[in-house]
């Protein structure tokens, strides 16, 4: 995750997931990534045929910054890796200075 050109970014590495398996949305201010890895993988020889099978779903969560533009959210899945675009107003933090206090 991070904050480029006014918009919070989010990649996901999720090779090997077609689009038609991932599923972005927004929950109570939260972007939500869920989606689901089907492998299946068969080998026939002389003498012997094997099968191999893999499933895995996931899930994850992220808290959306304040003031974040869920209408305009923008999702693209390239390669194995998901970019979610999120536009959100510049905020500039507030700073405050810590003092550091010498230990005797």
């Amino acid at each position: 995750m991070k904050h480029k050109d006014g918009n919070f970014i989010v990649t996901a590495e999720i090779p090997g997931i077609p689009k038609e398996e991932v599923k972005v949305s927004v929950i109570d201010e939260a972007l939500v990534i869920e989606g689901e890895k089907k492998l299946m993988k068969e080998k026939k020889e002389e003498g012997f045929f094997r099968t191999e099978r893999s499933y895995g779903k996931f899930y994850r969560s992220i808290p959306l910054p304040k003031g974040a533009k869920a209408d305009l959210i923008k999702a693209e899945l390239n390669n194995g890796v998901l970019e979610v675009v999120i536009p959100v107003p510049e905020m500039k933090p507030a700073l405050r200075n810590i003092p550091i206090q010498a230990v005797k």
